[in-house]
């Protein structure tokens, strides 16, 4: 954190000497109050435009005096609400791993976004989304709020206006230095007052042209963990459909049972059908007697027949393509939304002519069910439902035909970035595709 705080004292500097913060106290009092290096630009563009749009102006702090205590605090807090971006906006982040990014990206907040974005695999996400843009606004709101800027609100209102017109503040910016103070506040206030539409995808665009982005060859971690975890909360969301899409009578009479028992994510169909076609399949061809009638399945349960899919879908993957590391495996998982007919090409000849019932006779149905299999034996064992956090891949698939996978332990080594993970390897090639 040390390097990171030390890049970051040094951008405080060169703002400063463009700001002339010493030659006006009022000037000043807006830089200590409000000058956080978080915004849609690079650190030193974004120090300056918080330090001139912010309309709070405290009198005693137009008595201080600058120095090198000042600037470190300014980072620290800077640093403190760039963490809390980052870890609102992409789930399952540890703090580490967010400092981590920004120490590779030079404390530029929309680069580090989009270095986890491709170290992810998140070949479908979208800045302009319907779920990425309120998320963007409320991550920019604690930001400000973390970093204790003086109006939240305002800073957030104020970027979004500028999002659509950052090539024009930033001539302004580089040009403010020959300016006199107030010359430069009418400048931002005009630009501030045209009407104009918030457009993040320009400002995502625009870091992509930025020097940190352009620089990097490789990010020297694997983040695997984090990665499962994303993994997990998407096949959730699965299951939570495909629950308001079956029959609520038959739902909690009959398939409550069998969605637990084999209602898995993985087959030939998108993995909400799947689960669907896979509870009433097992239903069918393994009915109970008496099944009980429930109003609602536990989340303990629902955890675990997820953690099975997962480890279903690891294990399919490991076994047609036993090159692949576990940070590789869950990496294609995670880009294609855990589709399998997405994350593996040879998906269609290895089910042509073959009926869509569930994984009739091939290969999906020994390494995904013998992994599924395995997990439950093992919960059976320990008494207590799995925990995503403690999920490893596991899959050793026996059966004729198929070579077994070995436990590979997660390890560190380079990732290429600015490409995807697969389309360097000579088995995929994934398309995008929004999940």
């Amino acid at each position: 954190m040390s390097r990171l705080l030390s890049k970051m004292g040094a951008f405080y500097r060169e703002a400063c000497a463009g700001l002339a913060v010493e030659a006006s106290p009022a000037t000043l009092a807006r830089f200590l109050d409000a000058g956080v290096c978080i915004g849609l630009l690079d650190p030193v563009s974004n120090i300056k435009a918080n330090t001139l749009v912010t309309s709070d102006i405290r009198p005693d702090l137009m008595d201080m005096v600058l120095d090198d205590t000042k600037l470190g605090e300014m980072a620290k807090r800077s640093l403190d609400g760039l963490v809390a971006f980052l870890l609102y906006f992409f789930p399952y982040l540890a703090g580490w791993d967010a400092r981590r990014y920004l120490l590779v990206a030079d404390a530029d907040l929309l680069v580090a976004a989009r270095l986890i974005v491709a170290d992810r695999g998140m070949m479908g996400f979208s800045v302009t989304s319907q779920v990425s843009v309120p998320a963007f606004q409320a991550a920019l709101r604690l930001a400000a709020q973390v970093s204790k800027h003086p109006q939240p609100e305002r800073f957030v209102n104020v970027w979004l206006s500028l999002s659509s017109q950052l090539q024009q503040a930033l001539v302004f910016l580089g040009a403010m230095q020959n300016q006199s103070h107030g010359m430069n506040l009418v400048r931002i206030q005009r630009l501030l007052g045209r009407r104009s539409r918030p457009d993040l995808g320009k400002a995502w665009d625009l870091a992509a042209s930025r020097p940190p982005y352009n620089n990097i060859a490789d990010m020297p971690y694997e983040a695997t963990r984090s990665l499962r975890m994303a993994l997990l909360d998407t096949i959730r969301g699965f299951y939570l459909r495909a629950l308001a899409r079956l029959p609520r009578p038959e739902l909690c009479s009959r398939y409550h049972r069998s969605m637990l028992k084999a209602g898995y994510c993985y087959g030939p169909l998108d993995p909400v059908s799947n689960i669907i076609v896979n509870t009433i399949w097992y239903d069918v061809m393994f009915a109970a007697p008496q099944p009980p009638v429930l109003d609602m399945i536990g989340p303990n349960s629902l955890t675990r027949v997820e953690s099975r899919s997962f480890y279903g879908l690891a294990s399919f993957l490991q076994t047609r393509y036993n090159n692949l590391s576990e940070h590789e495996v869950v990496q294609c998982l995670v880009a294609t939304c855990a589709n399998l007919s997405l994350a593996d090409p040879n998906f269609d000849d290895a089910t042509e002519g073959v009926d869509l019932l569930p994984f009739a006779g091939l290969s999906i149905s020994a390494a995904a069910s013998a992994a599924a299999k395995m997990e439950g034996e093992r919960q059976r064992q320990q008494c207590r439902p799995a925990h995503p956090a403690s999920m490893k891949l596991s899959g050793r698939c026996r059966n004729k035909g198929l070579a077994p996978v070995p436990r590979k332990p997660m390890r560190l080594q380079p990732l290429q970035h600015g490409t995807p993970t697969l389309r360097s390897m000579q088995y995929f090639s994934v398309q995008p595709r929004r999940c």
